[in-house]
Order: structure tokens, then C-alpha cells, then sequence
């Protein structure tokens, strides 16, 4: 589960800079090419579509914060 959040992460992070890295490449296409990812995730993304952990977060049953506290409890638990 760590794993799949840290490439999520990774992901997230190099499909941000090729939005906001906009004065950096002439296009999406361009900055999807050089950061490895796919063309229309940046095109969906600089249209102003969610990713999907942010569309899906009204289903989610807890919120960020009531995860991280839970989070937080449980590590204090183990150690």
C-alpha cells in the first residue's frame, strides 16, 4: 500500500510540473514527452480535470485529516 502511494505521489508531482511548468515547455504534448507521462492525463489535467484521488474524495469515508490522525494513533500503537 506504501508503495502504490509513493508512485501515486510521483506521479501527481510530474503531472503538476508539466501544468504549471508551462512557460517551461511549448506544449503538453511537449512536457508529457520529456517527464514520461501519458499526453492526455496532461491534457485532461491542464482542461482543468481532477486527478482521481481528488474526484473520488467525497466518496472517501474519512477525510485527510481524520486519516492522518488514525494514521498517527496506530504508529503509536506498534512503537
Amino acid at each position: 500500500m506504501v508503495r502504490r502511494s509513493l508512485i501515486a505521489e510521483d506521479l501527481d508531482s510530474r503531472v503538476t510540473e508539466a501544468v504549471l511548468g508551462s512557460g517551461r515547455y511549448k506544449s503538453s504534448y511537449e512536457a508529457a514527452k520529456l517527464l514520461g507521462l501519458s499526453r492526455d492525463t496532461v491534457t485532461r489535467r491542464v482542461n482543468g480535470l481532477l486527478s482521481r484521488s481528488q474526484a473520488r474524495q467525497e466518496q472517501q469515508i474519512l477525510s485527510p485529516a481524520q486519516e492522518s490522525v488514525l494514521l498517527k494513533w496506530i504508529k503509536q500503537l506498534i512503537y
